[in-house]
């Protein structure tokens, strides 16, 4: 007998689209019931708006998309008096010492996190398109409701030559508001961000595509690397992205992986990645998976071994798709989590 899961979203988050994809995937397919419940009403009843939650078999499971420990402990506490289960993107054993006795144990791994969506997810309508939605479309820019998990998939291939390097970033603005601690962490990855590019572009000038999003900030301190408007409209992007060999990631903000990175992943590539600080599910590992670094030079160092022996290429690609299949793939993340919280699922 299908197991039957009651959805209540609490918000519109872009956050959220992976599990509520996963939801909507997994009754497709025929393996669980789902009903859906707009709470976004309620939403200051939980931690943040980051939040998914479902009912099944008597339990009460949630999963946060939260990009680190940025929260309110007490409401954080408050709320897992309540849950059973509780499945966190950026999950570290060191920071969850942060929660009481009581409730650590109901904290859980995740994993990668990437804007995905799939037809009738709720968080994707609008009651009204506005001017800036018709002229965007106009431009060829898709929806989000085109950016079903189809679109970021790709095979590994083997080259032997002429790999490609791909990385496009963003710059995040300092604000007076925000905490001298994060303000640093803004810097720095700001910093690092340009440094790479500025690296790569210089070394692999026919092999490499990448820059920075347009912004006040990049015109002001790296206006050489802006790259064109056609590469930020996302399709466009993701087709590149899947022509790419090679795909560089950094640290986000609050130490998170990035949700490049989970696109790399979806998409098999081959993944030269800043070293995580957050845990992820399953056998994803440096060396296999993805290679680590902590700095520019550590980083450039690895895009140069893997330029330089297309074999390593592609097995990593041929990992990341088994992992993907096996871990990432929206049904699979939230099923996944249901067998561990509940167990098996017809």
């Amino acid at each position: 007998m299908k197991e039957h899961v009651d959805l209540n979203i609490i918000s519109k988050s872009p956050h959220t689209s992976a599990i509520i994809t996963g939801l909507l995937l997994l009754e497709n397919e025929g393996v669980i019931d789902l009903s859906v419940n707009l709470c976004y009403d309620r939403v200051s009843f939980y931690p943040h708006s980051h939040i998914v939650e479902i009912r099944v078999s008597d339990k009460v499971i949630a999963f946060d998309l939260l990009d680190g420990y940025n929260w309110d402990i007490k409401k954080v506490e408050a709320y897992l008096d309540n849950v059973d289960f509780y499945f966190k993107r950026s999950f570290s054993k060191e920071k969850n010492q942060m929660i009481s006795d009581k409730n650590r144990y109901k904290l859980n791994p995740l994993g990668f996190n990437y804007h995905v969506t799939y037809r009738k997810n709720p968080i994707d309508s609008s009651d009204n398109y506005s001017l800036k939605d018709c002229l965007k479309r106009l431009l060829g820019v898709k929806p989000s409701t085109y950016f079903v998990p189809s679109v970021f998939e790709a095979s590994p291939e083997y080259k032997k030559d002429n790999l490609k390097v791909l990385f496009f970033t963003r710059l995040w603005e300092v604000n007076e508001k925000q905490s001298a601690e994060f303000n640093k962490e803004i810097e720095y990855i700001n910093d690092m961000r340009i440094q790479i590019i500025r690296e790569l572009k210089k070394l692999y000038p026919r092999n490499f595509t990448g820059g920075i999003q347009f912004s006040d900030l990049a015109k002001k301190c790296c206006k050489d690397l802006i790259m064109p408007r056609r590469y930020t409209i996302r399709n466009n992007y993701l087709k590149l992205m899947k022509l790419s060999d090679i795909c560089i990631g950094s640290m986000g903000l609050h130490e998170s992986i990035g949700w490049k990175t989970g696109e790399y992943v979806a998409a098999s590539r081959a993944i030269v990645n800043e070293k995580f600080h957050y845990d992820v599910v399953g056998p994803f590992e440096d060396g296999k998976n993805y290679l680590s670094f902590d700095t520019v030079d550590e980083c450039i160092q690895h895009v140069t071994y893997l330029m330089e022996h297309p074999e390593a290429v592609y097995t990593m690609q041929q990992e990341n798709k088994k992992y993907y299949n096996e871990y990432l793939r929206p049904d699979k993340l939230v099923l996944n989590a249901l067998i561990q919280a509940i167990g098996k699922c017809e």
